[in-house]
């Protein structure tokens, strides 16, 4: 501000007066009114356009009015109201959300600016397959192949993605960027784990070992480097290239390490020592592209001089030249899974499938309008996708040639695309700065509704398959109607969070546990409470019926499990033996024993006899007197769950894992291993031949209760999965099931 000339001022704050648009200015001789010129003024309140679309989809939303000095809150609220939003909405701009206390004008946005909305606790139809895709708009984007939807979108790179790539387990998804950094994100979630520096150039390749223990990068700064990617620190600089480094591929054995290079020359490195061990001269342009054949019996170059070369991997000879009649410059090459193809994508927005053992162009991938900047296969080798600078990622059938499906979302040029290990993501990485995943293939969501209340922290099914049982952390406790999704009723009476829900064998009533310590039984069809009993002197984190609807159990932030008779509230039993709180009970399907769970992980299995007294069987004992203790996990157990035969339990834990117990043995069985969050909850379906599981990594697992394989991954919700449970077969009246096979 510029004072009124005065000898000796000094300003010392500033508070509003009076008249609009003014201030005085407090100093050393006084308070001065002052106004600030009218062009100011008017700057300071002259709207502008900003347009609003969906993250996920890039549908137009609404375009709204807003003046430089609104804050970022009122603009969240008018395009929320704008759009027609029911529910809460975040948004974005350059890949950052919109929040505090800034205003619109701090936050950057001008005339024209366009922000992205992220729908909070929107559920979605859940795809199958996926496919990821990076962009020079800054983002890493994972996408629903099979509607063209965009299923993750992963922001953070303040540059061009330039490559991106899963490591062999499918949990992570690694990215290199213009901005010189690597960022290693959560395949399911799409949290960002930890960013890579190191390289003082743009980043322009990335590549996982076979074993997933190192994550090589290539630069502009002519050097590659390799990181641990467990501690994320550089373990190799490789020195050689006298150009940017521009691709980078690790062998089938994980030994040797390939990179191409602006210099025309490929290299191949001692993933160990980094020593050099061999130089591919040959081409008379940039090598852009490098790839081992899976094989192992030879290695791919792509360069801007047309061609595709192959190499011995013996002698590091080249054996053979390929080139098509336009030679246009060749920017990526990918091998086949079984190494019989290879795929090149070049400057002529074409992709060719070379048959490699006679070294014939056996299809011809037309349909981009511009460079094909990146190509791979499926693991299954049936697809071929393909990113293009026209913004686009194609999905191909690998025989045919045939476009199955195109990706749009991205806002600038696609650079790089990869396959998931399981087959079911591609991501995609966009000039846009973002990141995407795409799903291939669809396992539906069948039937979703949206709850009116706060974060939801409990659930149960009525095992007719007729209502749901709500619990949310504000104390609401309702039920829903399964068949249209409406409210039925709200069960009240209680004036605290409801931790645990469950209902009874006959769906005629529900159980909750609560904060104050204790039980309450409604009766689902009037909503009256029929049971209300000060069970616990702390608060009751788990509920649960036994199958013949006789008892109900609970356990509590008082170490204990109580069973209590159903129809009386009578207190029948008493169980001691954990140490912390108990967080889960679950009955045996013949009602005669009960497992439960703690935070002193734990896993705990009584067996109930007439008259209810504790006895003891052949079960090894760890010195916990009438409880048996099965021991493995390594945090808090959140989730119990026999199996329907009572020969096996499950527990779910906030060590990332579910394990499978011998009920006969006491022994783990199975671990399954999969989720990137606590397991929050266990079932098993109703034939006992699939286990399923959910997790705050947002996602829900189908295993299979034998061989721990995870046979299906459902993704959709937005926030922490906290329950999860299979619905009885269609016969028991209900319309709508998720079945394991969907």
């Amino acid at each position: 501000l510029k004072a009124p000339s005065s000898a000796g001022l000094r300003l010392l704050s500033l508070t509003p007066h009076a008249a609009p648009g003014h201030m005085t200015v407090h100093a050393a001789g006084g308070g001065l009114p002052w106004a600030p010129p009218a062009a100011a003024l008017a700057a300071m309140h002259a709207e502008f356009r900003v347009s609003a679309r969906l993250a996920i989809t890039g549908e137009a939303l609404a375009t709204v009015r807003v003046a430089p000095s609104d804050t970022l809150e009122g603009l969240v609220r008018t395009i929320t109201e704008e759009a027609g939003e029911a529910r809460a909405v975040r948004v974005l701009f350059q890949g950052e959300f919109l929040a505090g206390g800034k205003t619109v004008a701090e936050a950057g946005l001008h005339d024209g600016a366009s922000v992205e909305v992220v729908r909070c606790g929107s559920v979605q139809r859940l795809p199958r397959r996926r496919v990821v895709t990076s962009s020079r708009d800054r983002s890493v984007r994972v996408w629903a192949a099979d509607r063209g939807e965009c299923t993750l979108l992963l922001t953070g790179h303040k540059g061009a993605v330039r490559a991106v790539a899963f490591d062999p387990h499918g949990r992570e998804l690694a990215s290199a960027a213009a901005d010189t950094t690597a960022g290693v994100w959560d395949a399911c979630s799409g949290r960002c784990l930890r960013m890579l520096r190191g390289h003082s150039a743009e980043l322009r390749g990335i590549a996982y070992s076979p074993r997933g223990t190192l994550l090589a990068t290539t630069s502009d700064d002519r050097t590659a480097r390799l990181w641990d990617t467990r501690a994320g620190r550089c373990r190799q600089i490789l020195v050689g290239h006298c150009s940017p480094v521009w691709s980078a591929h690790f062998a089938p054995d994980g030994c040797g390490l390939a990179t191409g290079s602006i210099d025309g020359t490929a290299k191949i490195w001692a993933a160990e020592s980094g020593d050099c061990l061999a130089t591919l001269e040959g081409h008379t342009a940039a090598v852009c592209s490098v790839a081992y054949s899976p094989k192992a019996t030879c290695a791919a170059t792509g360069s801007w001089d047309g061609r595709v070369r192959l190499w011995s991997s013996q002698s590091w000879q080249c054996t053979a030249a390929l080139t098509s009649l336009e030679a246009a410059q060749v920017r990526c090459v990918a091998f086949s899974p079984d190494g019989d193809h290879l795929a090149a994508g070049s400057d002529d927005a074409v992709a060719r499938i070379w048959r490699v053992e006679d070294h014939q162009c056996v299809a011809t991938l037309v349909g981009h309008s511009n460079y094909v900047q990146s190509v791979c296969y499926s693991p299954d080798g049936l697809w071929v996708a393909t990113a293009s600078d026209d913004h686009t990622a194609k999905l191909w059938n690998a025989e045919g040639g045939e476009c199955k499906l195109t990706l749009r979302g991205h806002t600038g040029y696609v650079y790089s695309s990869a396959f998931s290990p399981d087959g079911l993501s591609l991501a995609t990485g966009s000039i846009d700065h973002s990141i995407r995943t795409w799903s291939v293939a669809e396992n539906e969501c069948v039937s979703s509704f949206l709850v009116d209340t706060n974060e939801i922290v409990a659930t149960s099914c009525a095992p007719n398959g007729q209502t749901i049982a709500i619990a949310a952390w504000n104390g609401i406790l309702e039920l829903w109607s399964m068949e249209d999704g409406t409210m039925l009723r709200a069960l009240t009476g209680h004036g605290c969070s409801v931790w645990s829900v469950v209902h009874s064998p006959s769906s005629s009533s529900v159980a909750a546990g609560l904060d104050d310590g204790t039980l309450r039984v409604w009766e689902v069809q009037s909503g009256s409470q029929l049971l209300a009993i000060a069970a616990h002197g702390m608060s009751i984190w788990s509920v649960a019926f036994s199958f013949d609807g006789c008892m109900i159990a609970t356990g509590s932030a008082d170490r204990t499990a109580v069973v209590w008779n159903a129809q009386t509230g009578v207190q029948q039993r008493v169980l001691h033996g954990h140490s912390d709180t108990v967080r889960a009970v679950a009955f045996s399907h013949d009602s005669g024993r009960l497992a439960t769970g703690s935070d002193d992980q734990i896993v705990g299995l009584w067996h109930l006899e007439g008259g209810w007294t504790l006895s003891l069987t052949t079960w090894r004992l760890e010195g916990c007197g009438s409880m048996l203790q099965l021991t493995g996990h390594e945090d808090t157990i959140r989730s119990v769950c026999f199996s329907p035969s009572g020969c096996a339990v499950v527990t779910g834990s906030w060590d990332g894992t579910a394990k499978v117990w011998n009920t006969l043995t006491g022994d783990c069985s199975l671990t399954l291993v999969g989720h990137m969050g606590y397991v929050c909850c266990v079932d098993y379906s109703i034939d006992g031949h699939s286990i399923v599981t959910c997790s705050w990594d947002g996602s829900v697992r189908v295993w299979n209760a034998t061989s721990a394989e995870c046979t299906l991954l459902l993704r959709g919700h937005t926030e922490v999965v906290v329950s999860v449970g299979f619905l009885p077969p269609s016969g028991h009246g209900h319309s709508r099931r998720f079945p394991a096979e969907k």
